[in-house]
């Protein structure tokens, strides 16, 4: 076993750490290229678009657009507008002295219908100072070119420049270029145009600078990441109907930035966004408006240097590899997982407060790889250690033939799966070894006795469940390296000495047995052995509880019987033999009177017979018995018994029946007798003239019987003990019960599932209420 054991260790040894240099390296190779190649660049995309509509911030206030709207083309007409109606707009921020105009409107040829629009248009221009105008860019011939409004507008304007968007491959626009155009003439964009118009400054431009090849034609510069803040309708708009009816004050566009463009239905040029939603596209002038505003703020986000990318990309997966060197597989797979979210919330963190992009797509796969091909070195591994392992326990259990279940042949003829072929092979040998340590296991635990194993040094090793319930413990776990003499303390031993005298004399080859109770309630026999070592030494003790409650209760009840049949049966059959002597010797007594004593002795006798036999049937009913019964026709039925009782001590008997039907399941007869037993004790216990109330009610999912009398009442120290067998009070008018018939209504109520209440004042009278559970008809 040793040897075997030792040349696993050396072959697994050897062949994980060059495995785990193999993954590396193959991982590393995977990851550069990955990154480099951006195989991944749509998911990329996916999570630069969710950092960045996690990015929502308040819009600046320096910038308002002037939309033109669905409400302002039903009020001005459909679109091209005249010439004039933009000379009106632009004469309206002029009176509103805003900082500048950005005129998001194509003017590239001249107003068919009304020449002198365009001049009213460019005079407009010229009054305002501010403006400027677009250009874009068109596709002729394979070649792009640029289309600059009129010329009348470009001598009018305070500047020009570009609106052309990049689309990315997934068709949404992330990014614009601040420089752009043909060589001749390269540009800058309209966004920064229009802020240094404002400003009366040229801009420092933020944004990644590109190598471009003067003989292509066409240049670009200055690639600017569109930091969005939020979907469209972020930011302040003015319809134009509103500012050409002056519905807008004017100190509110003083000083502002202000993008005319249009917003309305089916018009201006829509682009989806990263943070457009799923339907609705952004209008190119709102997209100005998120450019400008990002320069305002000064935000600049840069995609991740090369370098800086590629360890972004091995780091998270190298570490994840370290981990799987110490971890377990659910330990690793929780390392792995942590890593993944690790890495998108770097992402996101370093895109909202670093403005840098780092893209996760590439540690992503590491990650997404590096645990199942680890996972398959381990499983391999414990292939090969279970083949092993199997070997080595059918070796062991073929020490104890007959004892331990045998190898099942036809096992792994029906599995395809190696692995499981192999774990069931692992199980079987495994069971094999746990057949004997269950056996003992289980007639320990299912003794009806309890059972502890003590070590020399007084301390609990082993407890079986019925042991842990006698010593009010929760579970056996409780118990372990417990103090056996601590443990015993809590219970009152019958032997001189105490527990410790017993344990010292348990030192011999006898059992030492006493008598003890729990705060439960049962009586425990507690036996006491001494365990022996092979040298036939003590080392521990043995100690068996046995439950004697019902041998004790059988005991008590016995006495209870022979004191009833001593005491109160015989005490009417004494009676009846004084009377018959009286009468031999006194003969002249009147017969009447002699025979009314026998008779009301005999009728006591009888009277207690029957209340031990219904005491007895109600002990001894069963679930089967029960049957579906009426509780307002059985309450009839005992007052109706109980009427002549009544009648004779002159009470009356009032039904309060708030029910017409109760449907409860029971005995009939224990039923009825226990309700006349609670009528009965109301009308001896009652003075005359009063009246006896019976209420049936339901209460939840109860039906209760109640026997309401003004009669004597019980003390609240008696109460406790009133359903006590063979308890009469001391302060009750009338001794001739046995104190059977509430010790009969309390058994009849629990064998119901049931319970007899009672509520009492002395002087006032009392309240038996019998609470029965409601039985639904089918």
């Amino acid at each position: 076993m040793p040897g075997r054991r030792r040349f696993f260790r050396q072959s697994y040894g050897r062949s994980v750490f060059i495995e785990w240099l193999l993954l590396l390296a193959v991982l590393l190779l995977l990851t550069a290229t990955a990154s480099a190649l951006r195989w991944l660049e749509r998911f990329d995309n996916t999570m630069y678009d969710a950092g960045l509509a996690l990015w929502s911030r308040v819009p600046t206030e320096q910038v308002v657009i002037i939309a033109i709207d669905d409400e302002s083309l039903q009020q001005i007409g459909r679109w091209p507008w005249r010439r004039v109606v933009h000379a009106a707009i632009l004469n309206k921020l002029t009176e509103a002295n805003v900082g500048a105009v950005g005129m998001d409107v194509i003017f590239a040829e001249p107003d068919q219908d009304e020449q002198m629009g365009d001049v009213l248009l460019a005079e407009a221009m010229q009054r305002n100072g501010k403006v400027v105008l677009p250009v874009f860019s068109t596709t002729l011939a394979g070649k792009v070119q640029e289309v600059p409004p009129l010329p009348l507008f470009v001598q009018a304007a305070a500047g020009v420049g570009q609106i052309h968007g990049e689309l990315d491959q997934d068709g949404v626009l992330r990014s614009i270029y601040l420089k752009e155009g043909s060589t001749a003439a390269n540009k800058l964009h309209f966004a920064p145009t229009l802020l240094s118009v404002a400003r009366g400054s040229q801009l420092a431009l933020p944004g990644a600078r590109l190598q471009s090849d003067p003989a292509a034609g066409w240049q670009r510069d200055y690639q600017f990441q569109i930091p969005y803040v939020g979907a469209p309708g972020t930011f302040r708009q003015i319809s134009v109907i509103s500012l050409l009816r002056g519905d807008v004050p004017k100190h509110f566009l003083r000083g502002k930035i202000v993008l005319v463009g249009a917003t309305a239905t089916g018009m201006g040029d829509l682009y989806p966004t990263p943070v457009s939603g799923k339907s609705q596209a952004m209008a190119g002038v709102e997209i100005h408006a998120n450019i400008i505003d990002a320069l305002i703020n000064h935000i600049d986000v840069r995609f991740s240097a090369s370098g800086m990318q590629l360890a972004y990309a091995v780091l998270p997966w190298f570490l994840a590899m370290i981990s799987f060197l110490y971890f377990g597989p659910r330990q690793a797979l929780a390392m792995t997982a942590g890593l993944g979210l690790s890495v998108m919330l770097m992402s996101v963190l370093c895109l909202r407060f670093g403005q840098i992009w780092l893209s996760p797509s590439a540690a992503l796969m590491g990650l997404a790889l590096c645990y199942p091909l680890w996972s398959w070195r381990r499983l391999e591994a414990s292939m090969g250690f279970m083949r092993g392992e199997v070997f080595a326990l059918n070796r062991e259990a073929s020490r104890l033939p007959g004892v331990l279940p045998e190898v099942s042949a036809e096992s792994n003829m029906t599995m395809v799966d190696p692995v499981a072929a192999q774990i069931i092979e692992v199980h079987e040998a495994t069971e094999r070894m746990e057949s004997w340590r269950h056996f003992v296991e289980d007639v320990l635990r299912n003794q009806s006795d309890g059972l502890l194993m003590v070590d020399g040094q007084g301390r609990i090793l082993l407890a079986n469940p019925n042991a842990a319930a006698f010593l009010g413990y929760g579970a056996t776990a409780a118990l372990r390296s417990k103090p056996l003499d601590e443990t015993l303390a809590r219970f009152p031993c019958a032997q001189t000495g105490g527990w410790a005298s017993m344990i010292q004399q348990a030192q011999g080859d006898y059992v030492v047995q006493a008598e003890t109770h729990t705060k439960q309630g049962q009586d425990l026999l507690v036996s006491i052995i001494a365990t022996r070592s092979e040298l036939n030494r003590p080392v521990g003790w043995v100690i068996n509880l046995t439950d004697i409650s019902r041998l004790k209760d059988s005991e008590r009840q016995r006495q209870q019987m022979l004191d009833f049949l001593s005491h109160d049966m015989r005490a009417p059959q004494a009676s009846i033999l004084a009377l018959l002597q009286s009468e031999n010797e006194r003969p002249s007594e009147s017969h009447g009177a002699l025979h009314e004593k026998i008779a009301a002795n005999a009728q006591r006798t009888l009277h207690l017979a029957n209340q031990f036999m219904q005491l007895s049937r109600a002990e001894n009913l069963r679930a089967e018995q029960l049957e579906e019964l009426d509780l307002v026709t059985l309450m009839h039925d005992a007052i109706d018994e109980v009427w002549p009782q009544a009648e004779a001590a002159r009470i009356k008997i009032q039904r309060d029946f708030l029910l017409s039907d109760a449907t409860v399941s029971g005995e009939p007869r224990l039923l009825f007798r226990a309700l006349v037993n609670l009528l009965s004790n109301a009308i001896k216990h009652s003075p005359a003239e009063s009246t006896i109330r019976c209420v049936l009610r339901r209460q939840g999912e109860d039906f209760r019987c109640e026997i309401i009398d003004h009669g004597e009442g019980i003390r609240a120290e008696d109460l406790p003990r009133i359903f006590q067998r063979f308890i009469r009070l001391e302060n009750a008018k009338h001794h001739d019960g046995a104190g059977l018939g509430l010790a009969l209504v309390d058994m009849v109520a629990r064998k119901h599932r049931g319970r007899i209440e009672v509520a009492s004042k002395l002087g006032k009278g009392s309240r038996f209420s019998l609470c029965l559970p409601m039985q639904l008809t089918q």
